[in-house]
């Protein structure tokens, strides 16, 4: 799944760069929340056709607020 398909608008807001390296700095900010490692089996991967994410930012709490949904 390519970032604009899960925050529709970045790429207009942050271009095709800078959305490849935020993309890549929540993924390791992820990994990093959970010790450093994580291991996703292929089959959970394979499984997230039918989602989206929504992500939202909490400027007053300085959280980014990522949540998956079902497509409609």
């Amino acid at each position: 799944m390519e970032f604009k398909e899960a925050i529709p608008h970045a790429k207009e807001l942050l271009g095709d760069d800078t959305t490849q390296l935020f993309i890549n700095q929540l993924l390791v900010a992820f990994v990093l929340t959970q010790g450093g490692k994580i291991e996703i089996p292929v089959s959970d991967v394979d499984a997230t056709g039918d989602f989206i994410m929504n992500m939202e930012v909490d400027q007053h709490r300085q959280l980014f607020i990522l949540q998956t949904r079902r497509k409609q």
